[in-house]
């Protein structure tokens, strides 16, 4: 039910009114631009970081693939700490017996 316009209306309005002061407050008015201080510096850098990204990559294509260092396993080198074979390591991990191709 809506109030209509009277005297009524006008008596609720001023009760609302005060219970709504506070956000009209000095305090609470700048609250939000103090939450975060550094976020609008923070934004315009990622903007022009995404962007220049962007172009880097339309101009010169996609980054090159790396290798995947874990298809390999881990080095002769760390094989050799370990007191371990490549042979031991790759049978424990997958339950079978090393076969290495010759070339």
């Amino acid at each position: 039910h809506v109030l209509e316009p009277g005297p009524v209306r006008d008596k609720a309005r001023m009760v609302l009114q005060a219970f709504d002061a506070w956000r009209s407050h000095k305090v609470f008015q700048k609250l939000w631009a103090q939450a975060w201080p550094g976020l609008n510096r923070a934004l315009v850098i990622f903007t022009v970081y995404c962007a220049g990204e962007f172009v880097w990559v339309s101009m010169n294509g996609a980054p090159h693939e790396h290798v995947d260092v874990t298809k390999y396993g881990p080095s002769e080198w760390e094989l050799s700490q370990m007191g371990t074979s490549k042979a031991e390591v790759y049978e424990e991990a997958t339950g079978k017996p090393l076969v290495e191709e010759r070339a």
